[in-house]
């Protein structure tokens, strides 16, 4: 819904394990085909957050799902070190860019914060404009 409500181009991350339990959002995002829209899913395989247990998408190809969808920009990367950004934040949305990725979780800190303080975070960097 943010890439409907303003002209600068908004790029979204998704992890493809998110991706996979939420389908239906590929087909809302096709159906409103935003132009400013770029959808990163980053592809470890793996469910990370919950245990590194293995995705579907080991064996479904993500970006031909949404070729299937109706998708007509869809750029793939095997490995990060090949992915150059300038052509795709040069082009018209909706763009999907699939980057493979090793799987693993960084050693970060817990995040500190309550639901509530995270909500009201958020909302305050969105209705910025930042």
């Amino acid at each position: 819904g943010l890439a409907l409500t303003q002209k600068r181009k908004v790029i979204v991350f998704e992890g493809d394990g998110s991706l996979l339990m939420n389908l239906g959002s590929l087909v809302t995002i096709y159906s409103q085909s935003p132009k400013n829209l770029i959808l990163i899913i980053l592809d470890n395989g793996c469910y990370a957050t919950t245990g590194s247990q293995c995705t579907y998408a080991l064996k479904v190809d993500l970006g031909e799902l949404a070729k299937g969808i109706g998708f007509k920009k869809i750029f793939k990367f095997e490995k990060p070190h090949e992915i150059n950004m300038r052509p795709i934040l040069e082009d018209e949305g909706p763009i999907i860019v699939h980057v493979k990725v090793e799987p693993g979780n960084a050693d970060v800190p817990i995040i500190d914060l309550n639901p509530e303080e995270i909500i009201s975070r958020f909302m305050k960097i969105v209705s910025s404009g930042k």
